[in-house]
């Protein structure tokens, strides 16, 4: 079995997050690789989906959902997800993954919030505080002479005043910077 086709949809973000891109892309694909374990464990004989939105919200954050079709979770397994060593996977799984996700998320100043219900999918979201590309200039040490820009796709490090159009490396444009 497999996914055939992936949707990613969201604005244009004008605004930078100040991320570990390397944590916190471990954090997605392990909510990712979840969703598509969930969809593949329902025997109901849907399609199954994934859908991944980014886009931001009133109090100035950033909202990353992930959501699926998969077999969803009881109010046990919903309780004890982000415990350490909980596994509702049996043998599969090692209890660490949505636990390390979390932290990532609290370590970036954000929340983690999950909805599920048996047989209804899963819905989980980030919020991330947003903050203005100057603003974390600003914060950079004041003997720099530039500004770094890291593609938060590929970890490209770009170094001056305005990110490049596009990353050099993945070719992304200069929303991901």
């Amino acid at each position: 079995e497999r996914l055939d086709k992936a949707e990613v949809s969201g604005p244009r973000v004008a605004d930078a997050v100040t991320i570990d891109p390397v944590a916190l892309r471990a954090a997605l694909i392990n909510i990712l690789e979840n969703a598509v374990d969930a969809c593949f464990e329902d025997r109901s004989g849907r399609e199954p989906v994934i859908i991944f939105e980014v886009g931001c919200i009133e109090n100035d954050e950033i909202e990353i959902k992930i959501e699926d079709n998969g077999v969803g979770m009881d109010a046990d397994t919903r309780d004890n997800l982000f415990n350490l060593f909980y596994s509702s996977k049996g043998e599969k799984g090692t209890g660490l993954g949505l636990h390390i996700t979390k932290t990532t998320v609290e370590q970036h100043g954000g929340r983690l919030l999950v909805t599920s219900e048996p047989g209804q999918g899963a819905c989980f979201v980030i919020r991330l505080p947003r903050r203005a590309r100057h603003e974390a200039a600003e914060e950079s040490s004041e003997t720099e002479t530039s500004t770094r820009w890291r593609c938060t796709v590929c970890d490209y490090v770009h170094e001056g005043d305005d990110p490049p159009e596009e990353c050099p490396v993945c070719g992304v444009d200069a929303s991901l910077f």
